[in-house]
């Protein structure tokens, strides 16, 4: 039986205490591994939430691995994966006597194209040196990589405009259609998969892949094969994800790529290539007007009115006719590549259609489904401007019914170590349309009550007053005075960042980094590395950044995290929770915040000897009768209004630092 199993590997004379001789048995740790081992047997769903520093990873890797199951493992981002790939899959082996049949999957996109990069080849456009240089990097790479992952390439940036003419997104991919399906890089990976018991992704992919099958059905261009069991870790935003694949857009970006596809292609498979380049330049053309129709602003700007507009139906209208004559020329010529951009354009072309809300018309390629999805959801439409791309998306304002039929086809365990809202999945649920599933709610073992401390200050005002940004910086930057740096302050706006930046350079001697002069990972780096600096960042760095040790012995968050009330995507599921006669404040947006509270909460104290103050410089935790709930949510540790007293914890934890945990401990 698998649970045995699990109790004798956790045991304190079992496999993983034989393994490492430091081993230190954690109850909630084995707590938690039983828990994950009855679903597992019983072929049932989990929800677990497990405190920082339970060892979660371990305790769901361990029964998983031993369930001899075919298991999927999803994580919050592809750094995690390769943290699992590279940290806890070796340490399962180690205990467990030999090597593991596991395989890493990730997007379609994040690999090397074979059939792309040999037509780039033929014909290179290099603009620049720089893009020269990394092209003859890549190249001597794609002679001795087996796997094709751009993650192999050190110093490529995460945008370089090269890797989208050498790789291939779902829309690019001619699945089975395609000469190098054979040697695909993709396609052996998949093989990989196949054979593998276990098999780490991350949430976009699984999804993405799920919202594809239910679209398209198995057309040789999905990634997972079938599986016994699920794991989702960091599941505390899973809707936020669901939202985005289970939905669609267009923007300027995708029909430019459109474009630039179908200009490649004219000179190797075209047999009247004049017939072709005027329609791009048209569809190029029309698609700006568009755009420039709908008139879209810095932020998300709801599109009821906008697309209403006689102006943006005609426009539109003149873009579909032109992706109409590109289908009808697609279609007329001989050749894979010709078929899959035909459908391309076709699919875009209707998910357009959908986005406005106008009617799409019949399209000329058979494979295109116009009804895109279930009628009875219900979207919101946005349109959305970033510094690369004009977009036009339409999300499900509720994923729940989405998802409880996702999670229905395999048993499911979602684990974070924040799940609860005032000690209850009540809100989870709801979100994720769950109803039959077990829960565990298991506490940190770290010793909150000694060696941390929560300031609420009543002394400053209102978030909403004209004198918040001054109060809260000069507190802020006393704060970091006090603790000699070492401190992340977390601002839950763009705007307030250059305010907590000048006044803690102003009133401190500790260098201060910021969010957007330089990469996450290289911020993170310096602030490691420094161990007295001063972190001033957005929502980005609330959740997934771990920086145990001294570096981080302060948290600065300025305010509660309530999402802005003027976002379209949130004022239409507000609005939808009011049809449902709920109300939208408690049954969300508190919620929301106090999930989101805690994972910057959770920055804090990452190992048992760390030691800090996490400042909440908003009064309305205390005065207002809902922030009780964000006070519940938090970790049980003493609670200080008087700036004298975290001044004096500060000082007297930045004057005798204790030293950091051994990190080898699984």
């Amino acid at each position: 039986m698998l649970k045995r199993r699990v109790a004798e590997f956790f045991a304190p004379d079992g496999p993983l205490a034989r393994a490492f001789p430091d081993f230190e048995s954690r109850p909630e740790q084995r707590t938690l591994a039983l828990q994950v081992a009855q679903c597992i047997d019983a072929r049932g769903s989990l929800l677990a939430e497990a405190g920082t520093g339970i060892g979660k990873t371990l305790a769901y890797l361990a029964p998983a691995v031993l369930s001899g199951l075919k298991v999927v493992v999803s994580t919050g981002t592809k750094t995690l994966q390769e943290q699992l790939l590279h940290q806890d899959l070796p340490l399962l082996a180690r205990a467990l006597g030999g090597p593991l049949n596991a395989e890493v999957m990730k997007g379609r996109s994040n690999y090397l194209c074979l059939l792309r990069a040999n037509r780039f080849a033929r014909q290179p456009l290099l603009p620049s040196v720089g893009d020269a240089n990394l092209y003859q990097t890549l190249e001597a790479w794609r002679r001795i990589t087996h796997t094709g992952d751009r993650a192999e390439v050190t110093g490529m940036p995460d945008e370089a405009p090269l890797w989208s003419d050498l790789s291939a997104t779902s829309e690019q991919c001619l699945g089975k259609r395609c000469a190098e399906y054979e040697r695909c890089f993709v396609t052996e990976m998949r093989r990989r998969a196949q054979s593998a018991t276990l098999i780490i992704v991350n949430h976009h992919l699984y999804l993405s892949d799920l919202a594809l099958r239910q679209r398209m059905g198995d057309k040789g261009l999905l990634l997972l094969p079938p599986h016994d069991i699920v794991i989702f870790d960091e599941a505390h935003d899973l809707d936020e994800v669901a939202a985005q694949h289970f939905g669609m857009g267009v923007s300027e970006r995708r029909i430019e790529e459109l474009c630039h596809d179908i200009q490649k292609a004219l000179a190797m498979e075209f047999a009247a290539p004049e017939m072709v380049r005027p329609l791009l330049e048209r569809t190029r053309q029309r698609t700006t007007d568009l755009f420039d129709a709908l008139a879209l602003g810095p932020s998300r700007t709801l599109l009821n009115a906008a697309a209403t507009k006689p102006e943006t139906k005609l426009r539109f209208r003149s873009l579909d006719q032109t992706f109409e004559e590109l289908e009808t020329v697609l279609l007329g010529q001989q050749g894979p590549d010709s078929a899959a951009l035909a459908r391309r354009t076709a699919l875009i072309a209707a998910e357009l259609a959908f986005i406005l809300d106008l009617p799409p018309r019949a399209s000329l390629v058979e494979e295109v489904p116009m009804g895109l999805r279930d009628a009875s959801a219900e979207f919101v439409r946005y349109g959305d401007k970033s510094h690369r791309s004009r977009a036009v998306v339409a999300r499900p304002i509720d994923v729940s019914r989405l998802m409880h039929t996702a999670l229905n086809q395999v048993p499911s365990v979602l684990v974070s170590a924040t799940l609860t809202v005032g000690g209850s999945f009540a809100h989870l649920r709801r979100r994720l349309g769950i109803h039959e599933a077990e829960e565990l709610a298991l506490g940190s073992p770290f010793d909150f009550e000694a060696h941390a401390r929560i300031y609420l200050p009543l002394d400053l005002p209102e978030p909403d007053h004209p004198d918040f940004g001054d109060a809260a910086s000069t507190r802020a930057a006393q704060l970091v005075a006090a603790s000699r740096g070492g401190a992340f302050v977390l601002c839950t706006s763009h705007r307030m960042l250059p305010i907590m930046r000048l006044a803690i350079e102003r009133d401190c001697d500790v260098p201060v980094l910021m969010q957007g002069e330089r990469p996450r990972s290289h911020l993170i780096g310096a602030f490691r590395e420094h161990g007295d600096a001063a972190l001033v960042a957005t929502l980005s760095f609330w959740q997934g950044v771990d920086v145990p040790g001294d570096a981080l012995r302060l948290v600065i968050i300025d305010k509660l995290p309530f999402a802005a009330p003027n976002d379209p995507v949130l004022a239409a599921r507000l609005d939808y929770l009011r049809k449902q006669g709920l109300d939208p404040f408690r049954n969300h947006q508190v919620p929301q915040a106090a999930i989101l509270l805690r994972q910057g909460f959770g920055r804090l104290i990452r190992r048992k000897t760390d030691r800090g103050l996490v400042a909440i410089l908003d009064r309305r935790v205390l005065t207002r009768s809902y922030g009780k709930i964000f006070v519940q949510s938090l970790p049980a540790c003493p609670r200080l209004t008087e700036f004298s007293d975290a001044a004096a914890f500060l000082a007297a934890g930045a004057k005798d630092a204790p030293p950091r945990e051994p990190t080898s401990q699984p």
